[in-house]
């Protein structure tokens, strides 16, 4: 789910004019994510995001709004990601055929058999076979698995 804060959103500043203010550093899951990769998310420029895509990175979500601005509960929160998945999965494989898929969100934990068992031609990363939790309560340690899980697969290739 994307975050609700755009500081939070890796994409915030997508596409923006350059005279928008950048001195804001990333913060929450941008942060993390940035961090996991092997980028500085302090230096607020608009490099951030330039860096991250020529390491060829991309980040989707299965469910494009927060979930912060939903009222649902959790029981049916999972429900709509899991209505959703088929659908983002569909996309990842005609759109983005990626070369490795991170699960980054512990809402993914439900749907990591269908991951793995799906058709992408991908790796799946795994934290310990299961998601890295980067919305969890050990999102910093989660980060810096996830690093070493990117760095290691990208010596493997």
């Amino acid at each position: 789910m994307s975050p609700a804060e755009d500081a939070g959103y890796l994409y915030s500043g997508a596409g923006e004019a350059e005279d928008r203010s950048q001195k804001q550093a990333c913060l929450g899951e941008a942060a993390r994510i940035l961090e996991a990769c092997g980028i500085d998310p302090g230096n607020g420029s608009g490099a951030q995001l330039a860096e991250f895509q020529h390491r060829g990175f991309f980040l989707t979500y299965i469910l494009e709004c927060p979930a912060a601005q939903m009222t649902l509960g959790h029981d049916a929160l999972v429900r709509v990601i899991l209505r959703q998945f088929p659908s983002a999965l569909m996309r990842v494989r005609r759109s983005l055929r990626p070369k490795r898929i991170a699960a980054i969100s512990e809402a993914l934990d439900p749907l990591l058999s269908s991951l793995a068992s799906s058709d992408t031609g991908a790796e799946l990363l795994l934290d310990a076979g299961r998601p890295f939790g980067l919305d969890g309560a050990d999102a910093v340690g989660a980060a810096r698995r996830l690093h070493v899980a990117l760095a290691t697969a990208a010596v493997a290739r």
